[in-house]
Protein backbone atom coordinates (compact mmCIF):
# COMPACT_ATOMS: atom_id res chain seq x y z
CA UNK A 1 0.00 0.00 0.00
CA UNK A 2 3.04 2.18 -0.06
CA UNK A 3 5.24 3.93 2.64
CA UNK A 4 4.51 5.95 5.55
CA UNK A 5 6.93 7.34 8.88
CA UNK A 6 4.69 6.45 12.07
CA UNK A 7 5.82 6.49 16.01
CA UNK A 8 5.40 2.80 16.93
CA UNK A 9 3.70 2.60 20.55
CA UNK A 10 4.96 -0.23 22.88
CA UNK A 11 2.10 -2.76 23.56
CA UNK A 12 0.00 -2.87 26.45
CA UNK A 13 1.75 -5.35 29.05
CA UNK A 14 -1.58 -7.42 29.03
CA UNK A 15 -0.56 -8.14 25.35
CA UNK A 16 3.20 -7.85 25.61
CA UNK A 17 3.58 -12.07 25.25
CA UNK A 18 2.20 -11.61 21.36
CA UNK A 19 5.53 -12.03 19.17
CA UNK A 20 3.80 -11.12 15.79
CA UNK A 21 3.45 -7.94 17.17
CA UNK A 22 5.68 -5.06 17.67
CA UNK A 23 3.31 -2.43 18.43
CA UNK A 24 0.89 0.59 17.17
CA UNK A 25 0.92 3.54 15.40
CA UNK A 26 -1.46 6.18 14.25
CA UNK A 27 -2.04 6.41 10.69
CA UNK A 28 -4.45 8.99 8.52
CA UNK A 29 -7.62 9.87 10.09
CA UNK A 30 -6.31 8.77 13.65
CA UNK A 31 -6.76 4.45 12.73
CA UNK A 32 -5.12 2.43 14.94
CA UNK A 33 -2.99 0.20 13.10
CA UNK A 34 -0.52 -2.90 14.73
CA UNK A 35 2.71 -3.12 13.43
CA UNK A 36 3.87 -6.65 12.78
CA UNK A 37 7.21 -7.52 14.06
CA UNK A 38 9.46 -8.27 10.90
CA UNK A 39 12.22 -10.53 13.22
CA UNK A 40 9.12 -12.57 14.62
CA UNK A 41 7.69 -12.77 11.05
CA UNK A 42 11.58 -14.29 9.70
CA UNK A 43 11.52 -16.47 12.41
CA UNK A 44 7.99 -17.74 11.75
CA UNK A 45 8.88 -18.53 8.49
CA UNK A 46 11.94 -20.50 9.40
CA UNK A 47 10.04 -22.48 12.08
CA UNK A 48 7.56 -23.37 9.49
CA UNK A 49 10.13 -24.50 7.16
CA UNK A 50 12.19 -26.50 9.20
CA UNK A 51 8.62 -28.87 10.11
CA UNK A 52 8.13 -28.66 6.41
CA UNK A 53 11.50 -30.43 6.14
CA UNK A 54 11.08 -33.08 8.52
CA UNK A 55 7.75 -34.23 9.89
CA UNK A 56 6.80 -31.99 12.76
CA UNK A 57 6.08 -33.31 16.31
CA UNK A 58 3.79 -32.83 19.38
CA UNK A 59 4.63 -34.13 22.95
CA UNK A 60 1.19 -34.95 24.29
CA UNK A 61 1.61 -35.29 28.30
CA UNK A 62 -1.72 -36.28 30.25
CA UNK A 63 -2.26 -39.10 32.85
CA UNK A 64 -5.55 -39.96 31.52
CA UNK A 65 -5.05 -42.47 28.35
CA UNK A 66 -8.40 -41.55 26.95
CA UNK A 67 -6.90 -38.09 26.94
CA UNK A 68 -3.01 -38.88 25.26
CA UNK A 69 -4.91 -41.04 23.17
CA UNK A 70 -7.50 -38.84 21.69
CA UNK A 71 -4.87 -35.56 21.55
CA UNK A 72 -2.63 -37.95 19.40
CA UNK A 73 -5.21 -39.05 16.79
CA UNK A 74 -5.86 -35.49 16.39
CA UNK A 75 -1.91 -34.72 15.99
CA UNK A 76 -2.06 -37.68 13.50
CA UNK A 77 -4.89 -35.97 11.48
CA UNK A 78 -3.03 -32.95 11.36
CA UNK A 79 0.02 -34.92 9.81
CA UNK A 80 2.23 -34.61 12.60
CA UNK A 81 4.03 -37.49 14.62
CA UNK A 82 2.22 -37.56 18.39
CA UNK A 83 4.97 -38.73 21.45
CA UNK A 84 3.19 -39.60 24.08
CA UNK A 85 4.09 -39.06 28.08
CA UNK A 86 2.08 -39.40 31.40
CA UNK A 87 3.33 -36.84 33.06
CA UNK A 88 5.56 -34.21 33.44
CA UNK A 89 8.48 -36.34 34.34
CA UNK A 90 8.09 -38.88 31.61
CA UNK A 91 7.86 -35.82 29.20
CA UNK A 92 10.98 -34.33 30.51
CA UNK A 93 12.87 -37.65 30.36
CA UNK A 94 11.27 -38.40 27.09
CA UNK A 95 12.97 -34.56 25.37
CA UNK A 96 16.50 -35.64 27.16
CA UNK A 97 16.31 -38.76 25.43
CA UNK A 98 15.86 -36.83 21.91
CA UNK A 99 17.89 -34.19 22.53
CA UNK A 100 19.12 -32.09 20.20
CA UNK A 101 15.53 -33.32 18.50
CA UNK A 102 12.85 -31.20 19.96
CA UNK A 103 9.13 -31.39 20.29
CA UNK A 104 7.80 -28.85 17.69
CA UNK A 105 4.44 -28.41 20.46
CA UNK A 106 3.79 -29.74 23.96
CA UNK A 107 0.11 -30.39 25.12
CA UNK A 108 -0.05 -30.80 28.22
CA UNK A 109 -2.88 -31.00 31.33
CA UNK A 110 -2.27 -29.69 34.62
CA UNK A 111 -3.28 -32.43 37.11
CA UNK A 112 -1.08 -35.24 36.74
CA UNK A 113 0.99 -36.82 39.45
CA UNK A 114 4.84 -37.13 40.23
CA UNK A 115 5.43 -34.13 38.14
CA UNK A 116 2.37 -30.97 37.31
CA UNK A 117 1.86 -29.34 34.47
CA UNK A 118 2.51 -26.11 35.97
CA UNK A 119 6.12 -27.37 37.08
CA UNK A 120 6.19 -28.98 33.66
CA UNK A 121 5.68 -25.75 31.88
CA UNK A 122 8.55 -23.70 34.00
CA UNK A 123 10.98 -26.35 33.88
CA UNK A 124 10.79 -25.96 29.88
CA UNK A 125 10.71 -22.47 29.58
CA UNK A 126 13.69 -21.93 32.17
CA UNK A 127 15.94 -24.21 30.14
CA UNK A 128 17.78 -22.53 27.14
CA UNK A 129 17.04 -25.23 24.59
CA UNK A 130 13.63 -25.91 25.70
CA UNK A 131 11.86 -22.04 26.38
CA UNK A 132 10.91 -21.56 22.68
CA UNK A 133 8.79 -24.86 22.35
CA UNK A 134 4.97 -23.65 22.71
CA UNK A 135 3.31 -25.33 25.22
CA UNK A 136 -0.53 -25.52 25.46
CA UNK A 137 -2.47 -26.36 28.16
CA UNK A 138 -4.95 -28.55 28.07
CA UNK A 139 -7.10 -28.81 31.17
CA UNK A 140 -10.39 -29.27 32.96
CA UNK A 141 -9.66 -26.10 35.05
CA UNK A 142 -11.20 -23.26 34.13
CA UNK A 143 -11.31 -20.60 35.79
CA UNK A 144 -9.32 -16.82 35.19
CA UNK A 145 -7.01 -18.11 38.46
CA UNK A 146 -6.09 -21.23 36.76
CA UNK A 147 -5.33 -19.61 33.45
CA UNK A 148 -3.59 -16.80 34.52
CA UNK A 149 -1.06 -19.18 36.88
CA UNK A 150 -0.80 -20.90 33.48
CA UNK A 151 -0.40 -18.40 30.98
CA UNK A 152 2.41 -16.94 33.97
CA UNK A 153 3.81 -19.92 33.95
CA UNK A 154 4.81 -19.70 30.22
CA UNK A 155 2.05 -21.46 28.40
CA UNK A 156 1.42 -20.16 25.30
CA UNK A 157 -2.04 -21.02 24.86
CA UNK A 158 -5.01 -22.13 27.68
CA UNK A 159 -7.93 -24.23 26.49
CA UNK A 160 -10.20 -25.91 28.49
CA UNK A 161 -11.54 -29.54 27.86
CA UNK A 162 -15.11 -29.19 26.87
CA UNK A 163 -17.35 -30.58 23.85
CA UNK A 164 -15.71 -28.35 21.84
CA UNK A 165 -12.11 -27.95 23.18
CA UNK A 166 -11.25 -30.38 19.83
CA UNK A 167 -11.38 -27.54 16.89
CA UNK A 168 -9.61 -24.90 19.10
CA UNK A 169 -6.87 -27.25 19.61
CA UNK A 170 -6.02 -28.48 15.86
CA UNK A 171 -6.32 -24.74 15.13
CA UNK A 172 -3.54 -23.39 17.85
CA UNK A 173 -1.71 -26.58 16.94
CA UNK A 174 -1.91 -25.64 13.15
CA UNK A 175 -0.71 -22.25 13.93
CA UNK A 176 1.94 -23.37 16.38
CA UNK A 177 3.46 -25.97 13.94
CA UNK A 178 2.86 -24.83 10.12
CA UNK A 179 2.48 -21.25 10.60
CA UNK A 180 -0.92 -20.72 9.08
CA UNK A 181 -2.09 -17.78 11.03
CA UNK A 182 -3.65 -16.47 8.12
CA UNK A 183 -5.78 -19.31 7.25
CA UNK A 184 -6.34 -20.70 10.72
CA UNK A 185 -6.19 -17.25 13.18
CA UNK A 186 -3.59 -16.39 15.59
CA UNK A 187 -1.37 -18.43 17.93
CA UNK A 188 -2.27 -16.07 20.87
CA UNK A 189 -3.61 -17.52 24.56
Amino acid sequence: LGEREAVVRELDPFLAGIHLDAGTALVEGARLAQVLSAPALVALAAQSARAAERRASVLVVDDSDITRDLVSQLVARIGAAPIEAADGHDALAQIEAALPSLPDVVVTDLDMPVLDGLTLIRRLKSAPHTRDVPIVVLTTRSSDDERRRALNAGADAFIVKSAVHEAELERRLRTFLFGSFASHGSGGP
